[in-house]
């Protein structure tokens, strides 16, 4: 066993029995890198990886890998999900190193821990035109001992220029709308007119992409918006790279039709599509976009949910092979349906005797109607779709199960409470807000204590405390908890987070650095903005503060967001498809926002919040505030205290900018004010 028996991480106990002397990322390698004068071999990856996975048993339990390694390295291996400053600092400077990046992340660092070299995955033996494992260590090696100075002189070289475009250049600048427009003219340049989504093999959902598209589609009615959003989220849906059987998401699509996946599951991907098809049901009206959202959440209650909080990933591998959980043999639903409902089962998910996976076996995809289920069933089409998934399901179980790494990590179930509030505000289902306020109040009880927020939880708070994501997405989620509840605690602490956020995380300039002051390794501490499958700790700062201020009116909050913006907006001009989250948040800054004041009368006001959610149409920028006499919320108390129900009757105060209509009591009233907005734009 080597030193990462003792760690927390599922994934770096699992390479605790690795022949490889592993180290954790901290002082002790650090310092046996330096006394030793060895470059450390550092290997970045997570518990769902394939790839990570393949590696490990190729090479890192092989004895004779693990003996030079040992010799001639400090080996140090980190979970990404874990330290992701350390992962995103890395990755960048192997993608300048070599244009591309990916997981396993193989990085070679001086003492100092500046890189000079790297890659992914390396092979054993040669191939796919890539060199051994053995070839890239053995040549590293001779370049340590013969040209140590001009690799010492690299790793600077590199190290500055990755910290030179990680800087950021503030302009004083109206903040507008124009970028939307910028991202949305790249995205139709994309767009997959076939299958949806954008780009080709290997094609990822992009869900900061679609949340965008749906706020131009809002913002300008443009209807070729609305058929991008509506080709891609039917055809995920109906694919492989959705789990037709169990429900939920999995990573990418190795082909572009959405039929062949990359099998992990990462709660990430999953919270922040629920977002995505929820938003989209309340903007176009297709019910199948509620029933896949709901099979989302189902599928997350039913194996990701501990009463606490939302496990992190499902692995892609079960048995040690990729995806043998997920795939089928007509020959199986032949025989568990009986010869004639098995034919229409085939038919139904595109299940065929070659299989479009491997060795005949097959991946579920719709390609049949339901009607034709329903018909040799001889039940409703929603009673035959639900035994047919429920028996699928029932058998599927029987097999060995991936594993799931059970960390609640603070940033993902940030992400997933705001989609959760949301999905119950508009479909006015208290159940999923109560979900969604059962882990906020797991989250601020167990990994914050009013100073410091802490990553994960996995039996315990994890030894490393949150980065600028973690704050940031929390905090935006416990303001759109208490807009979708009108719980003011939510409210109350999300104040306290933004307090402790700006203090450890602003630079001079008003960005946000990745990490607070206190980080030990400095050059990691750096700013940056890019919206990658999740959006950066930034981005959801600028979401979370102007929010803030539309609820209680504080300059200092909008002065915040938008020095924030300020800071990328050059870049976010000239690469709009780099910060699509932070572009679709610009809209809180602009005339564009506007904010509803609901003074709750003789009524329950969680249900008057459920009401009011229910009824009003699509609102990208609409901040909310529910309270009471007794229920009003002490942030808010500078905007809300001349705000009172009329004769006893809850009363709706639309304003823009702070500046109101007159009040209403009736939500059709409420309605046709926020349809008058939008059509007026």
């Amino acid at each position: 066993m080597n030193s990462l028996a003792r760690e927390k991480s599922p994934y770096l106990r699992r390479h605790s029995e690795n022949p490889v002397n592993w180290l954790p990322w901290g002082e002790v390698a650090f310092n046996m890198s330096r006394e030793l004068q060895r470059p450390i071999f550092l290997s970045i990856g997570y518990s769902s990886c394939h790839w990570c996975s393949v590696m490990e048993r190729e090479s890192f339990m092989d004895p004779k890998v693990a003996e030079f390694l040992n010799r001639h390295f400090v080996p140090v291996k980190v979970d990404r999900e874990e330290l992701p400053e350390v992962d995103e600092f890395y990755m960048r400077a192997v993608q300048a190193m070599t244009g591309h990046g990916g997981w396993p992340l193989t990085v070679f660092l001086t003492p100092d821990l500046k890189p000079f070299f790297g890659g992914t995955y390396f092979p054993p033996k040669r191939s796919m035109g890539l060199p051994s494992f053995m070839e890239v260590l053995r040549a590293v090696v001779n370049a340590w001992n013969e040209r140590r100075e001009e690799l010492i002189k690299s790793s600077e070289e590199v190290t500055s220029l990755l910290r030179a475009s990680l800087s950021t250049n503030y302009v004083e600048t109206d903040v507008t709308m124009d970028p939307m427009s910028e991202a949305y003219d790249q995205l139709v340049m994309s767009f997959d007119n076939r299958f949806g989504g954008f780009g080709g093999a290997p094609k990822f959902p992009m869900p900061t992409y679609l949340r965008l598209i749906a706020r131009f589609y809002w913002w300008r009615r443009e209807r070729l918006a609305a058929l991008m959003l509506d080709k891609t989220l039917r055809n995920m849906y109906q694919g492989g790279i959705y789990d037709q059987v169990g429900g939920g998401f999995h990573r990418y699509s190795t082909d572009n039709s959405w039929t062949i996946p990359h099998f992990e599951k990462m709660l990430y991907d999953n919270a922040l599509l629920l977002g995505v098809y929820a938003e989209a049901h309340k903007l176009l009206g297709v019910e199948l976009f509620k029933e896949c959202a709901l099979d989302v959440i189902a599928w997350l209650l039913r194996e990701m949910f501990d009463g606490n909080g939302f496990f992190a990933a499902v692995d892609a591998d079960s048995e040690g092979e990729e995806g043998r959980y997920y795939v089928w043999r007509r020959s199986e639903l032949l025989e568990l349906f009986g010869e004639s409902v098995g034919e229409v089962v085939s038919s139904y998910y595109g299940v065929t005797d070659g299989g479009n996976f491997n060795d005949g076996m097959n991946v579920l995809t719709v390609r049949g109607t339901v009607d034709e289920i329903s018909s040799a069933l001889g039940t409703s089409p929603a009673e035959a779709v639900k035994y047919v998934r429920t028996k699928l399901r029932s058998h599927r179980e029987k097999r060995a199960p991936p594993f799931i790494d059970k960390k609640i990590i603070t940033s993902w179930n940030g992400l997933l409470i705001s989609s959760l509030a949301y999905a119950g505000w508009i479909w006015n289902q208290r159940d999923l807000i109560e979900v969604a306020m059962r882990v906020a109040d797991f989250l601020t009880t167990k990994l914050f204590d009013g100073e410091s927020l802490w990553r994960y939880w996995l039996d315990g708070p994890s030894r490393h405390r949150g980065s600028l994501e973690d704050y940031s997405h929390l905090t935006n989620a416990l303001i759109d908890l208490y807009s979708y509840s009108g719980r003011e605690k939510y409210l109350e602490i999300a104040e306290m987070l933004i307090d402790v956020m700006l203090k450890e995380f602003r630079s001079d300039s008003g960005a946000l650095y990745n990490v607070p002051r206190s980080y030990k390794s400095e050059h990691l501490r750096v700013i940056d903005a890019v919206d990658g499958v999740v959006p950066s700790g930034n981005s959801m700062a600028v979401s979370a503060l102007a929010k803030m201020h539309q609820l209680t009116g504080r300059s200092e909050y909008l002065d915040s967001a938008r020095r924030i913006v300020l800071n990328f907006w050059d870049r976010m001009r000239a690469y709009p498809l780099n910060y699509t989250y932070m572009i679709s948040n610009l809209g809180l800054l602009t005339p564009e926002a506007g904010q509803l004041f609901c003074a709750v009368g003789e009524e329950d006001l969680e249900e008057c919040s459920l009401r009011v959610g229910s009824s009003i149409p699509f609102h990208p920028y609409l901040s909310v505030a529910t309270f009471s006499e007794t229920r009003r919320p002490r942030p808010l108390e500078g905007v809300t205290g001349d705000k009172k129900p009329i004769d006893g009757r809850t009363a709706f105060y639309y304003c823009k900018g702070f500046t109101c209509n007159l009040p209403t009591t009736e939500l059709e009233r409420l309605r046709e004010m926020l349809k008058s907005t939008a059509s007026n734009r």
